[in-house]
């Protein structure tokens, strides 16, 4: 049972829609990071530019594959060691975090200094491009030596209730990162851009830090280690962090199947589908939004909490669908200018294929707030394989079956339709497994008392007044001594 005013902003609220503008603006500028190297190499340097990030592109995202894994578990730790109040456990994984930071980012800047040149030449590539990639492969390893701990500072300052920071430095690392690639490719080329990359990562912690002096702040510096703490991050981390492996699988397979059953003219249409799901990827920042306030929820043992704050989630996350999928059909058009495309047959192609992508967006966000929320009530395997339906398996499955009956058409619906049949076969699956009234929540398998009152107000006078007669009332219920 729960009881909570009808005013359309509560506390709970008010701080969720702050979190989820600058949660959301955090995944938007990453997404457009991820793009803008390509884009730039390309219209600065040609296509020898953009042939050398791509062969880059592996080291980077099996870069930040293992950042993230050491770095998104440790704010889900710590929000819910201070729901608990136990401050000094929420330290110890502060104090974690802070120490793999530095080790991974030091193990990996050692690992591509001195193989990252035979990665690059083990490819065969012609001379031209590869000069391009080890120019910009020069100045990439310093900015993966600092991955991690940009990606940890970022995670945990914002986790820590400060959203202001947190979105200061993500702006100026997307738009001076950009500019400045610009900027210096023009007389650098290749070695601007990751120049670019790593004095921008540079200062975006340094901004980051600025926190640590806020008296809002309740990060303390320290370092530690256990391996219970590492084996809970890692399982706290590896749904998100396995997106960027899910991508590059599913990028590797769809190039495999358009080059030998299509030809390669067509390669580009995975490039269409890449940025449309680069472009969903919109829909993680509800996650990062409401996933401090699930963990504090569950460190109280709070099932009211849990609920409230997931339905305003969900009803975000619907929003946020219908909203990404019109935005993607209007601008469907403008993409193969986008991508210097100007084969007409080519063209129809890519803007039908977006415009299909989108139809998926709704169900792609609920999937998306699903695997955050089961990251928080440790149903990790569940939400790595909500994770994997959403990215992987059925995107591939349903994109060749489709696709090698009714041609590129066919395929593009597959891809269209694979989030809606991941989600409504996982939802299936939680139904007959925990019961239709336990899904999606699964509150069961969660710790709380249900004799619990959730009473969600602003700090109006009128408002205590009205909760503390509630609050009386319950407890005269409940034959509670008047004492």
């Amino acid at each position: 049972m729960k009881l909570f005013t009808k005013k359309p902003k509560t506390l709970m609220s008010k701080k969720y829609f702050s979190m989820l503008f600058g949660g959301t603006l955090t995944i938007m500028v990453a997404s457009m990071l991820m793009m803008s190297d390509s884009i730039i190499a390309g219209t600065v340097i040609g296509t020898d530019g953009v042939a050398g990030v791509t062969l880059v592109t592996p080291i980077y995202f099996i870069s930040a594959f293992l950042s993230a894994i050491i770095s998104l578990g440790v704010p889900i730790l710590y929000s819910t060691e201070m729901g608990k109040f136990n401050k000094k456990e929420a330290d110890h994984a502060f104090g974690f975090g802070l120490l793999m930071a530095v080790i991974v980012g030091t193990s990996l800047f050692i690992l591509v200094s001195l193989f990252g040149d035979t990665y690059l030449r083990s490819n065969s590539p012609p001379q031209s491009v590869l000069t391009q990639a080890l120019d910009y492969l020069f100045w990439m390893r310093f900015t993966i030596f600092i991955l991690p701990l940009q990606l940890f500072l970022c995670e945990t300052v914002y986790c820590d209730g400060d959203e202001l920071i947190s979105t200061i430095a993500t702006v100026i690392q997307g738009v001076g990162n950009i500019a400045a690639s610009v900027f210096f490719s023009t007389f650098m080329g290749m070695r601007g851009i990751g120049l670019a990359s790593f004095l921008f990562n540079v200062i975006s912690i340094l901004i980051l830090l600025i926190h640590l002096a806020r008296k809002t702040n309740s990060l303390r510096l320290n370092l530690y280690f256990s391996f219970n703490l590492l084996k809970k991050v890692v399982s706290y981390s590896i749904i998100d962090a396995s997106s960027y492996l899910f991508l590059g699988v599913v990028t590797a397979v769809l190039n495999a199947f358009i080059s030998s059953e299509f030809g390669f003219k067509y390669l580009v249409l995975t490039s269409t589908f890449t940025l449309g799901r680069e472009f969903q990827m919109v829909f993680d920042g509800i996650g990062e939004a409401v996933s401090p306030i699930f963990g504090v929820y569950v460190g109280e043992q709070n099932r009211n909490g849990l609920k409230s704050s997931y339905s305003l989630a969900n009803k975000t996350a619907v929003a946020e669908g219908i909203i990404v999928t019109l935005v993607m059909i209007v601008i469907a058009p403008f993409v193969p200018q986008f991508l210097n495309v100007d084969d007409p047959e080519l063209v129809d192609w890519i803007v039908k294929g977006i415009r299909l992508i989108a139809f998926g967006s709704t169900f792609l966000s609920l999937l998306y707030l699903l695997t955050s929320y089961y990251l928080i009530i440790e149903k990790i395997l569940l939400g790595l394989s909500a994770c994997a339906l959403r990215d992987v398996i059925f995107s591939i499955i349903l994109a060749i079956g489709i696709g090698t009956g009714f041609g590129i058409y066919g395929m593009f619906i597959g891809l269209a339709a694979a989030p809606a049949v991941a989600y409504a076969l996982f939802t299936l699956y939680l139904r007959v497994h925990y019961g239709k009234k336990d899904c999606p929540l699964l509150l069961s398998k969660v710790s709380g008392n249900d004799n619990c009152y959730l009473f969600n107000l602003s700090t109006e006078p009128y408002e205590i007044i009205a909760t503390q007669g509630k609050a009386e009332a319950i407890l005269k219920e409940h034959n509670v001594d008047k004492k």
